[in-house]
């Protein structure tokens, strides 16, 4: 068996002697959900069924940025502005952080400012 992907996905549907030979706890392994097939850690699993935890990621904060142009737009996340704006991807999870606590901040980028500011919660 060459490809390491199929390998894993093998020893995940099979008994604890495989976790043990590939150096993983099972209590750390992942779990394969019934309803989806998607791999979710126990762990992140439980914590869905904390009402105030599930109700906190199901909220969303669009972005509306006005570009140096003086138009306005909406994004449905920061990274997705940077994609469509052509900024430099590997800076939006810093300036994300810094977004978030001051709510509203400059990005300067090739002598252009595009102002950001983060929209109402949209709850899904």
């Amino acid at each position: 068996m060459s490809d390491p992907f199929e390998y894993l996905v093998r020893c995940v549907t099979t008994q604890y002697d495989h976790w043990q030979h590939l150096g993983i706890k099972p209590e750390r392994a992942a779990l394969w959900s019934d309803e989806c097939g998607e791999k979710v850690a126990a762990g992140t699993k439980m914590t869905w069924d904390n009402p105030d935890v599930r109700a906190a990621r199901l909220v969303r904060q669009p972005v509306i940025v006005t570009k140096p142009d003086g138009a306005k737009e909406e994004f449905n996340s920061l990274k997705t502005s940077f994609i469509a704006l052509h900024l430099p991807l590997n800076k939006h999870i810093r300036f994300r952080g810094r977004l978030k606590e001051e709510g509203a901040l400059d990005f300067e980028w090739g002598g252009k400012v595009y102002a950001f500011r983060i929209g109402s919660n949209v709850h899904i």
